[in-house]
Parts: C-alpha cells; sequence; structure tokens
C-alpha cells in the first residue's frame, strides 16, 4: 500500500468513524460466532460454553478495537476531540472562569508578541547574519589597551568595534540634559554599516590621545536640540563639562542598535 493509498484510509476513517467502527464490530461477531461453533463441534460443548471459550481464544475485543484504531492513525485526533468538549464544559459550568482565563490568555500572547516583534525588529532583522555581538560583563572592564590588542590580532572578522553604554550631562546652549552616550570605536559604525545623513562618522584619526574630541549625534537630538542635521555639524557641545565638536548626524532611520544612545 502506497503512501496515497494510506493517506486515502486515514480521511476515509476520520470521517467515516462511527461506520468504520460498526463494520469492524460486525466482523469480529461474525469471526467469535464462527470460531464458537468450530469449538462446539469439535469438543461437543453447549453453544453458551463454546462462546465463552471462543472469547478467551480471541483475547478480548478491546484490545483489538483499540489496535484497530491506531492503526488508523487517528487516535491522536479523538483524544484531541475528547479533551476539547471536556474543557469546553468544564469552561461553560464556570463563565465568569472562563471569560478571565481567555482575557489573561490574550493577554499573555499580546504581549509575548509584541516583545518579540520589538526584539526581532531590533536585534534580528536588522542585522546581518554574519554580525557577532559579544558583551563584557567581568571586573575590572575591558580596557582600551585590550580591545586595541583584540582588534590588532583577531583574524576572524572584517571589522570589529567597541561600544560602553554610559550617560552624561549634554549641554548645547540650553539647559543641560541628561542623555544617553555610547562610548565608541570607529569600527562601530563600520561593522553596523552606517553612514551620516550629515557630516561624517567617527573615523580612526579621531582615536590617538590629543585629537580633536568629536561626537555624533542621533538625528532626533539634532532637531531637538541644535536646529536640524545642517546646523549640527560643526557645533561644539558640552558633554560632561569637556568640549566636543559635532562632526555627524545619523539618520532619521538609523540602525536600531545605534539609536539606542543620543550622542557617541
Amino acid at each position: 500500500m502506497n503512501w496515497r493509498q494510506r493517506l486515502t484510509r486515514r480521511i476515509d476513517a476520520l470521517f467515516r468513524r462511527r461506520i468504520v467502527d460498526r463494520e469492524l464490530d460486525e466482523e469480529m461477531r461474525l469471526h467469535l460466532a464462527l470460531e464458537a461453533e468450530d469449538i462446539a463441534r469439535a469438543q461437543g460443548v453447549p453453544p453458551g460454553e463454546a462462546r465463552r471459550l471462543s472469547l478467551v481464544r480471541f483475547g478480548g475485543v478491546t484490545r483489538y478495537q483499540e489496535e484497530h484504531r491506531d492503526a488508523r492513525g487517528i487516535q491522536w485526533f479523538e483524544h484531541a476531540i475528547r479533551d476539547l468538549r471536556h474543557a469546553a464544559r468544564a469552561l461553560l459550568r464556570s463563565p465568569g472562569f472562563a471569560l478571565s482565563t481567555i482575557g489573561v490568555l490574550a493577554l499573555g500572547i499580546g504581549s509575548t508578541t509584541a516583545v518579540f516583534s520589538a526584539v526581532n525588529a531590533v536585534l534580528r532583522n536588522p542585522l546581518h547574519d554574519d554580525l557577532a555581538i559579544i558583551f563584557y560583563r567581568g571586573f575590572p572592564s575591558l580596557s582600551t589597551v585590550d580591545f586595541r590588542g583584540i582588534e590588532e590580532q583577531q583574524r576572524s572578522f572584517a571589522a570589529i568595534g567597541a561600544l560602553r553604554a554610559d550617560e552624561a550631562a549634554f549641554h548645547a546652549g540650553a539647559s543641560p540634559e541628561q542623555v544617553r552616550v555610547g562610548r565608541v570605536t570607529s569600527g562601530y559604525f563600520q561593522v553596523l554599516g552606517l553612514h551620516a545623513a550629515a557630516g561624517r562618522l567617527i573615523e580612526p584619526r579621531d582615536e590617538p590621545v590629543g585629537a580633536e574630541r568629536v561626537t555624533v549625534v542621533s538625528h532626533t537630538l539634532a532637531v531637538r536640540a541644535l536646529g536640524g542635521p545642517a546646523t549640527a555639524v560643526g557645533r561644539s557641545v558640552n558633554i560632561d563639562g569637556i568640549s566636543h565638536t559635532v562632526v555627524g548626524v545619523l539618520p532619521p532611520s538609523g540602525e536600531p542598535l545605534a539609536t539606542r544612545a543620543d550622542v557617541w
């Protein structure tokens, strides 16, 4: 029997379950009757005793009925339908409990879906499959010297960058505000494939000790505090009491991992 024939028989058994069960019962009754006749004729016992002996020899009707249902491959479906009916009757007996349960499940599924959608959009979809993110939470923290050693000696990645999340006081002429800061190496933007909407991003020439202190700001911060991307580039801003020059502005649809900060 090929797979098409097996599939046809299972579908037939699923929608004609009662008819198939009735045919099975009739077949087993006929088999027991014939067996009882043979026993009565061979051993010369009464019909009642012959039927009892045929049942003993047969080994149990219920067992064969269950084995036949298992062979049809629909036992799981029948169990599922029975469980659903039992659950429906239990819920109908307590409608208040049923409504509260459905409400809790709906909230749980909805919140889980929302969280997954956000995480999926922020952490997975925008990133390339060959991007690796390593979190370092040791003490003491990874030093710049240690990172430079890793950067110079690694051979597995096309680009490597470092990010340390922080907060700082930002002052651009108006009232100072507390902003999210990403202290990054120049490779950070290269790893994420980011481009500036105005100006440029942090480059290797900005990293040596003694180089001019520069910063890149988000599009939102540029609009809110610096008059827009065009006027933000070249502005002098104060970050934690230290003067920095804004060299670039990220696009409004920048990489979600980067837009967690306002200033880099």
